[in-house]
């Protein structure tokens, strides 16, 4: 517990929660912004399937390969 506690101090992210998520460089705080955004996203995905947008930046996904295979 006092790792996390430690991590929210100097603003950076868990290294237990590194291991299950997207790597990424951001601090802790832009970090969890990002990922309630990404969260967001894939629940609009997954309300209205048929509506994904025309145009996907594909190397921005943490995994490509199942969105695509979603997809088809």
């Amino acid at each position: 517990m006092e790792a996390i506690i430690d991590s929210i101090f100097i603003n950076r992210v868990p290294a237990n929660w590194t291991k299950l998520a997207y790597s990424s460089k951001r601090g802790l705080a832009s970090w969890f912004i990002n990922l309630v955004k990404r969260i967001d996203q894939l629940k609009l995905f997954a309300d209205n399937p048929l509506e994904i947008p025309k145009v996907v930046m594909i190397s921005r996904l943490f995994n490509p390969q199942s969105f695509l295979t979603a997809i088809k």
